[in-house]
């Protein structure tokens, strides 16, 4: 595949940096991404491409950056739930590949000739003059993409959770914490992250960890008490739910 793709420097800020692994699943997406509108075949059904969009499989791209599968649902995960990109089934006759889109390609990948042209003008109108001046570039200050521009809330430091929940599950947790009068402080938070990052690595995102919290009125979490909820079998709801208040109860839990 020939061509490129243009980085934005403000990437040097985003929780990318500190995720090395989703770093790398985001720019293979980014470099395999179509750049025109051309239809390709998935399974015999036509599947038309627009920019930004590319046909994705686990196994496909895990074999091509010699990770596991596993890792690169986590790291898929946490581009959907962060608003970067965008995920549903290439096509009705295979669950083995999706259609991903990427959110805001045309905001960085496509090609802006006038902006680009004005640049090369700038910089030969200041080539010769050396070190007659000093020129202070200051990029544009613009809001970190998707959910990154929530990652502090309220003076507390969410970088340890995967992602974070839509603004109204959110809004209805931290309501929940007031009712039953347990603050929600940086140790909270943090003891949090590896529970939540854990249940991602299951396949629930961070909206089903906190929602369930909020529907059975759970402060602490663990992704054991989703599968004991879905198990529960012949115990029925109120039994799987005394076994998680004795969890509770036991525990120093957050």
């Amino acid at each position: 595949m020939n061509g490129y793709i243009k980085i934005h420097r403000k990437m040097l800020n985003s929780w990318l940096m500190q995720d090395q692994h989703t770093l790398t699943v985001w720019l293979f997406i980014l470099m395999n991404a179509s750049h025109k509108d051309h239809t390709t075949m998935v399974n015999g059904a036509p599947v038309i491409l627009h920019p930004g969009d590319m046909i994705f499989g686990r196994a496909m791209a895990a074999k091509a950056l010699k990770t596991t599968e596993r890792k690169i649902r986590t790291s898929i995960a946490r581009l959907e739930h962060t608003s970067m990109i965008t995920r549903k089934p290439a096509s009705t006759s295979t669950k083995s590949a999706s259609l991903l889109s990427v959110i805001k390609w045309a905001a960085y990948q496509i090609e802006d000739k006038q902006s680009d042209q004005e640049n090369v003008q700038e910089a030969t109108k200041r080539r010769p003059r050396g070190d007659q001046e000093a020129t202070t570039i200051q990029e544009g200050k613009e809001g970190k993409e998707g959910k990154e521009k929530d990652i502090k809330k309220n003076g507390l430091d969410y970088s340890s959770w995967p992602s974070l929940p839509s603004q109204q599950v959110m809004a209805d947790w931290l309501t929940l914490r007031k009712r039953l009068k347990a603050d929600v402080t940086q140790t909270v938070i943090n003891r949090l992250g590896p529970k939540l990052t854990a249940a991602m690595d299951q396949g629930y995102s961070v909206d089903d960890c906190i929602g369930a919290c909020i529907e059975h009125n759970w402060k602490g979490f663990d992704v054991s008490w989703i599968e004991k909820m879905k198990g529960s079998g012949n115990q029925g709801k109120s039994g799987a739910q005394q076994w998680l208040e004795e969890q509770e109860s036991q525990s120093a839990r957050v």
